[in-house]
């Protein structure tokens, strides 16, 4: 089995989104273009990694976030195939990378109106007739209320949405529900956009590639820094703020401290670092006396 076949085994066999299908292709083909052709089962060994690791780290032309990102990926399908049986050692001796990991950086709430009022100068509409104004204002507004990453924002229901704007959807990214409520302004825009129409709300309408141009876009106007999820982020640090430790829950993460390493954004969280009880300051206190001298 070649690494190709091996990679479309292990796709067909999971339910995986566009973009994580693509990050484990192009990781297959680089690790491919370093073995120089295409590479099989004997490849996925720890001296041959670990040789493709050093060079990346060598050539320094990749961060060492990425290098990281190249590593875990290329290890899931090693472990997969391991116990599939495809391979007869477990990915075991692969060197790790560390990198130090970036401080998250969100939008905050008057950042993400200021997108907003750039958004809504936005000319034009899809085929669907859908004003692209109207979709982002209702986008931005829909993820800041509910924290859902994109994926589930675009298989987002009316159905999953009650009467009231409590709302609920199991993410596909982990297979848990996450619960959350849309302000009326929120629910207003939604119906700007003629969902009813439609099965999904967002899906269907747009690609990501488009999507995300439009948005480089906007924020470029706005003079901003970041993309759709700084708004994820920005929301996650708010909530973390008002309460604190129901970022996690928020964002709907099972694993504890994922969210103050990756979402929370410190400017936006404004929280003191603990510190240790004050020393005395010295002021009442008299100088030991010397030592006796020997």
């Amino acid at each position: 089995m070649s690494g190709i076949e091996l990679l479309q085994a292990y796709i067909d066999s999971h339910d995986l989104d566009r973009s994580t299908i693509s990050w484990l292709t192009l990781i297959v083909g680089r690790y491919a273009r370093h073995r120089g052709g295409a590479i099989d089962m004997e490849d996925f060994c720890a001296t041959r990694v670990n040789r493709w690791i050093s060079v990346m780290v060598e050539e320094a032309r990749l961060s060492r976030i990425t290098i990281k990102s190249y590593r875990r990926g290329l290890l899931i399908l090693w472990r997969w195939a391991f116990l599939e049986k495809h391979v007869t050692y477990a990915p075991l001796g692969v060197k790790p990378i560390k990198a130090a990991l970036p401080v998250p950086r969100g939008w905050n709430a008057p950042t993400v109106n200021l997108f907003i009022r750039h958004a809504r100068n936005v000319k034009g509409c899809y085929r669907c007739g859908i004003f692209r104004a109207d979709y982002l204002d209702a986008l931005a507004r829909t993820k800041w209320d509910s924290g859902l990453r994109l994926g589930d924002l675009m298989r987002l229901k009316l159905s999953d949405i009650d009467v009231d704007g409590r709302g609920a959807i199991v993410q596909k990214k982990t297979g848990n529900p996450i619960t959350f409520r849309l302000r009326p302004s929120t629910l207003k825009a939604i119906a700007a956009i003629r969902p009813e129409s439609r099965q999904r709300i967002f899906g269907g309408v747009v690609s990501r590639q488009k999507l995300f141009h439009l948005v480089r876009q906007v924020c470029k106007e706005a003079g901003l820094q970041g993309s759709l999820k700084s708004i994820r982020k920005g929301a996650a640090s708010a909530v973390e703020r008002d309460y604190p430790g129901q970022a996690g829950k928020f964002l709907g993460h099972k694993t504890p401290g994922l969210a103050e390493k990756h979402y929370i954004d410190p400017s936006i969280v404004q929280r003191e670092s603990p510190t240790p009880p004050p020393l005395d300051d010295g002021d009442d206190r008299q100088a030991p006396p010397p030592k006796d001298a020997a």
